[in-house]
């Protein structure tokens, strides 16, 4: 048996929940990851995966063990990269998670010239709001926008720029209807929110050091920026949105800010990565490189369960 083999093979049918899944991944036969994983089974003398015709789980044993081992090989290829990297020249690959409004909007043109610049590294992207698990689907990193602050001891963080958010409808929109001036007037109208869970939206303002809140009655909700900004544009109602998704509308008078004495909190955008004992080379190139282009070159790096706390 070779050990390594199977212990990569392991790791990958417990995330892809599938012999198939895996051995497409691994550029294997179904046939060879099959016997991966049973003679790796023979050798601990446990099941570590249940089989039937249609279903792939995971016993309690499989659990544990795909917790220490996915460890063991993060430390494995990172030591290797660490080596490889050394020298002046960065190469390797890059697994990245972006945003989808965020990331077409500004991420991604400066994650390409981060790639110009450094053309032996590869870059394996993927746009989505979802929540990732970047140990158990593999991301080097992912890069995430919020209004709150983020919780997960295994994480680091790095809080490298932000956007203003701004509140704005189509001139169609606002023709017949009063333009809102304090956040208990939003009552009245049409609010686009973005939201992944469907449940009433809360929005906070602060004027002149005052605080307010209200919550919306929202007459769409989307966790799709872009597609939030779409329904502003076609009068459908007032959308809350990252100020540099609409700039260009702004500008162009497709959409008009409302409530413009009023301010949202502003998006922070973060930069998170596993917590590990040595950061790539390549890594830490990217990270400084986002960190500079949004002019937060000193912002300290930190796990996620510390920011709860400032």
């Amino acid at each position: 048996m070779d050990k390594l083999t199977a212990l990569q093979t392991f790791c990958m049918v417990v995330e892809k929940r599938s012999f198939s899944g895996a051995a497409i991944q691994l550029g294997l036969s179904r046939s060879a990851v099959s016997k991966n994983i049973r003679e790796l089974e023979e050798y601990l003398g446990v099941t570590l995966i249940r089989r039937s015709t249609r279903h792939v789980s995971i016993t309690d044993e499989g659990e544990i063990y795909y917790d220490r081992v996915q460890h063991l090989l993060t430390q494995m290829r990172n030591t290797d990269d660490f080596l490889r990297s050394s020298g002046t020249t960065l190469s390797g690959k890059l697994r990245i998670s972006v945003p989808m409004s965020l990331g077409l909007t500004c991420l991604i043109p400066l994650i390409l010239e981060f790639r110009a610049r450094h053309p032996d590294i590869t870059l394996d992207l993927m746009l989505s709001d979802e929540k990732v698990d970047l140990l158990a689907q593999s991301y080097d990193v992912a890069i995430r926008g919020s209004t709150q602050k983020l919780t997960d001891a295994n994480i680091m963080m790095r809080t490298i720029g932000q956007f203003d958010h701004v509140l704005c409808a189509s001139p169609v929109y606002l023709a017949d209807r009063q333009s809102p001036l304090s956040p208990q007037d939003l009552v009245k109208h049409n609010c686009l929110s973005y939201s992944n869970s469907g449940i009433p939206t809360r929005w906070e303002f602060e004027n002149a050091g005052h605080q307010c809140g209200v919550t919306i009655n929202a007459s769409i909700n989307c966790n799709n920026s872009l597609a939030l900004r779409y329904a502003a544009l076609q009068g459908l109602g007032i959308v809350r949105i990252p100020e540099v998704i609409v700039r260009e509308d702004i500008a162009a008078g497709r959409l008009q800010p409302v409530m413009t004495s009023w301010r949202s909190p502003c998006v922070k955008i973060f930069v998170l990565y596993p917590c590990i004992p040595s950061v790539p080379r390549r890594l830490r190139a990217f990270i400084d490189f986002l960190a500079q282009r949004f002019n937060h070159r000193n912002a300290p790096d930190v796990t996620v369960g510390a920011v709860s706390a400032q």
